[in-house]
């Protein structure tokens, strides 16, 4: 009897392990790292491509090295020429072996974009995943040190920050489709923002006491739709902390789940997520641990959303911090609670918020698709979205509008395909593509 119960004791607690491992592999926990993560999906990419926007540092950095490590071949691009030059030579000097190279391109520019999609197109025969992580804020676009209103507009004549993060990035997932649809599981990540909530703040809609809730819904009068675009220059008076950033995040995180409908409908097997890193502290938001900075009734209550912070605690509940104003190992200063200081474990740097990006990118289920993944909520399927209204008809509409601001001639077939024909069809023109490739050489 006492043999048997201790069998059935080492049954048990072998089960309860390998239950905890399962579940772990499950999520994307806060004590680990986006390497951990990457090693998790035991996934071998060799003979992947993979496309990093903004590559050359943060978020994107970190994205990249997780794909080097499981064997992925990268290309990073971003509008700086030394910065991507420096960024290959340092992520060689880490992975010696690896296959992983530099593009030029500027969101800020229509033109740039294009040419950029094309010379990808036309230099490669398939395309796996692509981050679509590059980006612009307030503190990153090059004219923080002007007033908002006095800031110019992009020479495709809008708001840059509105055309980084949004216009441009819509223009190049149109012309990167095609070329992921040529993958067996190809899959898109869109990288959000918890600021997305500011989005109808920003807009300064006052449609009741709960404005986020109605103001992106066409049936109510003053409509988040009829204040799109943002083709003029933006005055800074409203005071929540990074403008447009808030609404162009939003509107990026609604494209992610409409292109993944989109896909779904055309019969394809290209998956799109949407991901937030939570409050991590790069170039792009080096003072993401504030929602806002505001006073009065109005403002306080449109910006009471308080952004997570994914930094872990120590054991009296204070979060870790990692500011360059305060020295390390500093305890949270009492009139700044949103601040997180960071120890040795640097948690609140990129290589912690892109988990939700590498989780969506090689574990997530395909019924997952669609779902906004934040690394805070530890990738959670939709925990932390704020919908603002947003419905399937008004989120379609939306997409479909930006492709005119955009200048975009869509690119979608009349008839829809079953995925087994897609698939099969894929097949064969990779497989001739590949041999045309091999008789040229």
């Amino acid at each position: 009897m006492a043999r048997f119960a201790f069998r059935t004791c080492t049954f048990a607690a072998i089960f309860i392990t390998v239950s905890a491992l399962i579940e772990e592999t499950t999520t994307c926990p806060l004590h680990l790292s986006v390497n951990d993560i990457a090693k998790q999906s035991g996934l071998d990419l060799t003979g992947k491509t993979a496309l990093v926007t903004g590559g050359r540092s943060g978020l994107g950095y970190a994205i990249t090295e997780a794909m080097l490590q499981q064997n992925c071949t990268v290309i990073i691009a971003s509008r700086n020429k030394m910065e991507n030059i420096k960024a290959v030579a340092k992520l060689k000097t880490t992975f010696p072996a690896a296959d992983v190279s530099y593009r030029i391109f500027d969101l800020e520019s229509f033109a740039s974009v294009r040419a950029f999609a094309s010379s990808i197109n036309n230099k490669h025969i398939h395309l796996n995943y692509y981050f679509g992580n590059a980006g612009q804020s307030l503190f990153s676009s090059g004219h923080s040190e002007e007033p908002l209103s006095e800031r110019p507009l992009t020479d495709d004549g809008y708001e840059q920050i509105f055309q980084v993060n949004y216009l441009s990035q819509i223009l190049l997932v149109e012309l990167l489709r095609p070329l992921l649809r040529k993958s067996e599981t190809p899959r898109i990540m869109l990288t959000g923002s918890s600021t997305h909530a500011l989005a109808c703040g920003f807009l300064r809609l006052d449609n009741g006491n709960r404005i986020e809730q109605t103001c992106f819904d066409t049936s109510v009068a003053n409509n988040a739709m009829a204040k799109l675009p943002i083709d003029h220059p933006i005055d800074s008076s409203f005071g929540c902390g990074e403008d447009s950033y808030g609404l162009s995040k939003y509107l990026f995180i609604q494209a992610a789940i409409e292109i993944n409908k989109q896909e779904a409908d055309f019969g394809s097997n290209l998956l799109a997520f949407p991901w937030a890193p939570g409050n991590i502290w790069t170039n792009v938001n080096p003072n993401g641990q504030w929602c806002c900075d505001s006073f009065g009734p109005w403002l306080t209550n449109t910006c009471r959303y308080d952004l997570p912070n994914v930094c872990p605690f120590y054991d009296n509940d204070n979060q870790y911090n990692h500011n360059p104003f305060f020295p390390k190992n500093m305890k949270n200063h009492p009139n700044d609670p949103y601040r997180p200081y960071s120890r040795t474990e640097e948690r609140c740097l990129p290589n912690h918020g892109a988990k939700a990006a590498i989780y969506a990118a090689l574990i997530a289920s395909q019924s997952d698709a669609g779902s906004f993944f934040n690394t805070y909520y530890e990738c959670e399927p939709n925990k932390g979205l704020i919908s603002q209204g947003m419905t399937d008809e008004v989120r379609t509409k939306l997409y479909n509008e930006a492709f005119v601001w955009a200048r975009v001639e869509k690119n979608v077939n009349a008839t829809k395909k079953t995925k087994k024909t897609v698939h099969k069809k894929v097949q064969k023109k990779t497989k001739k593509e590949e041999s045309t490739k091999k008789s040229k050489k």
